[in-house]
């Protein structure tokens, strides 16, 4: 019964999610992406406040303190500052195969920094991901300028790589600090190195505003990003992390390219489809056969993004 309710949280969790891009790409025809990224923020903040443990404050000690901050700029400022400027130009399909190496490349960075050897397996999964995605960069156009008129894409690799470290830093913290805590303060500390440059730079200009406008910042304020984020936790518990995971990242394209085919009008092309293929076998290959753990063993899962 456990197994069923995770995959109904899983699956709604990455609808949910997938529905961010959207909401996202919406929100940057009205806004730069700057003032996009606090307005999304700010609401998500609030919504978590009522769940906070306050004794939690108590606990920060410097070195707390420092990858708190780091965690905040990675993971808050650095990640959405170059996602939403990649949604300018590119397809939210790309931009979500690209993100679905996240787990990957986090294993691989991860045995880097802890002086593992990574294994066969890893670096394998590793490049059937790298393949898929420049696949999907270059649409198949190999060649000397394969890469150009691909800016959105190549920040989107910097996205993936960016929220990469996030996920290691909040690893070092994961034992000390709930992952409600975590995220709220993320994205607190984002908001809070966003806000000064943007009010410097006049990044607060509107091109227009509607309801739809709207809507896209309360989605990804209040549904997307807290309503997804208590759908993902729930299904860790039920499912375990490598389960959750793998369906999550599985699914997750898949929706947002049948959201932005229904709502945007985007085309899905062959490339995205080919390139899709590898990315799914490499999660599928890393998640197979891993033996169960408690999640309270597991190597710290960072929640998911958009």
């Amino acid at each position: 019964m456990l197994q069923v309710k995770g995959i109904i949280e899983i699956v709604a969790c990455a609808a949910l999610l997938a529905g961010n891009y959207i909401a996202g790409k919406i929100i940057v025809s009205a806004f730069q992406p700057m003032a996009g990224i606090i307005l999304r923020f700010s609401l998500a903040t609030l919504c978590f406040i009522p769940f906070l443990n306050h004794q939690e404050w108590k606990k920060i000690t410097k070195k707390d303190a420092l990858l708190l901050l780091s965690a905040g700029f990675v993971g808050g400022t650095l990640y959405y500052y170059f996602f939403f400027n990649a949604l300018l130009t590119t397809s939210v399909i790309s931009l979500s195969l690209i993100n679905a190496t996240v787990p990957l490349l986090t294993i691989i960075c991860m045995a880097l920094i802890f002086f593992h050897v990574p294994t066969i397996k890893q670096i394998g999964t590793l490049i059937l991901s790298f393949i898929g995605v420049f696949l999907v960069i270059t649409q198949g156009n190999i060649g000397a300028d394969m890469f150009k008129g691909h800016i959105g894409e190549l920040l989107m690799c910097f996205a993936a790589l960016s929220w990469t470290i996030y996920s290691i830093i909040i690893k070092v913290i994961a034992g000390r600090f709930s992952s409600v805590f975590i995220v709220f303060t993320s994205g607190l500390l984002g908001v809070l190195f966003l806000l000064p440059v943007s009010l410097i730079n006049g990044y607060w200009e509107i091109s227009t505003l509607t309801p739809l406008h709207i809507g896209a910042i309360l989605y990804t304020g209040t549904i997307g990003t807290a309503l997804g984020f208590f759908l993902y936790t729930n299904a860790i518990r039920d499912l375990g992390p490598s389960t959750a995971n793998f369906i999550l990242f599985s699914l997750e394209p898949m929706f947002v390219a049948l959201f932005s085919y229904i709502i945007l009008g985007d085309q899905i092309t062959k490339w995205h489809f080919v390139g899709g293929i590898f990315v799914l076998v490499a999660l599928a290959i890393h998640s197979h056969k891993r033996r169960p753990k408690k999640v309270d063993e597991e190597t710290y899962i960072s929640p998911p993004s958009p």
